[in-house]
């Protein structure tokens, strides 16, 4: 009886072969906003000096083929609460859609690590410009983001 052989090769291909058989300049570089949504008590705007403490920023991601690779789906959430009256907060949640070309489909098994190394970083600084301004226009002027995404609850 013949022994089958052993491939050293997983059965899934590893993230590095992955991230190399991406097409050159897979990342397209577009940057869709798809959607805002912006809630915030009266009490806030009206009193913007007072600081709130609790700020949470948490995200959701999902992935779909595309005709060329496929697509990733961002949703962050920066939830601003107040320490003394339930009512006293600040929603924000934008979605953005990146397009990734690619040969292959990306492997279930490398969602989060693909989403946290590659999606998020090329994001977080579209969220960031577009979240200020909102705080901003919203005479919202003390709200502070980090400059690097930081590290964040995955709903």
């Amino acid at each position: 009886m013949a022994r089958a052989r052993r491939s050293n090769e997983t059965p899934q291909p590893r993230y590095e072969k992955l991230l190399s058989q991406l097409a050159p300049g897979y990342y397209s570089g577009h940057i869709l906003l798809t959607s805002v949504q912006f809630r915030c008590s009266e009490e806030i705007i009206m009193y913007p000096s007072d600081p709130l403490e609790n700020v949470e920023i948490s995200w959701q991601y999902s992935f779909e083929k595309s005709r060329s690779g496929f697509n990733a789906n961002v949703i962050i959430n920066n939830t601003i609460q107040g320490d003394e009256v339930e009512h006293d907060s600040i929603d924000l949640e934008i979605g953005y859609k990146l397009h990734y070309e690619s040969k292959m489909a990306l492997p279930k098994a490398f969602y989060k690590r693909f989403a946290y190394d590659r999606v998020l970083p090329a994001v977080w600084p579209y969220f960031r410009y577009h979240a200020l301004e909102l705080y901003f226009r919203g005479g919202l002027k003390w709200v502070v983001l980090p400059f690097d995404p930081p590290e964040v609850a995955e709903q």
